[in-house]
């Protein structure tokens, strides 16, 4: 996270871009002791008090899948998490991000997905109950 920082800090002092949102992507391989949205509360707390440069963030599961209740299949997460949530443009961006990603994901695996979860809503109640396999 400090390189991170470090490098949104740079970048938007080297472009002129102060008022610029800092976005980034933290990919899940290996801290599974929590549930989702517990290590999501974590990263946010961490991010919020020792990195402000970071605003938004993206959290990102691959190789562990997790479990929601009453759902039959286990799903990786691509879940956004935005400090101004009226910020269109940013949503916009992240959510075709998140749609290449999971294209790429069905091209180099040869698969489609069977089913998607899109969780609008702002508390994640899904990711709340969800669980690691």
């Amino acid at each position: 996270m400090k390189k991170a920082s470090k490098q949104i800090k740079e970048t938007k002092k080297e472009l002129g871009l102060e008022s610029a949102k800092g976005l980034v992507i933290i990919f899940n391989d290996g801290f599974y002791g929590l549930t989702p949205n517990a290590t999501i509360a974590v990263f946010g707390d961490i991010l919020r008090n020792q990195f402000p440069a970071i605003e938004d963030f993206v959290y990102v599961t691959l190789r562990k899948s997790i479990e929601i209740p009453n759902d039959q299949h286990k799903r990786i997460v691509w879940l956004p998490k935005y400090h101004d949530s009226e910020n269109e443009a940013l949503g916009n961006f992240v959510n075709w991000l998140g749609q290449s990603w999971f294209d790429y994901l069905e091209k180099i695996f040869g698969a489609k997905f069977l089913s998607t979860v899109i969780n609008e809503d702002p508390h994640n109640e899904y990711i709340k109950r969800a669980d690691f396999e």
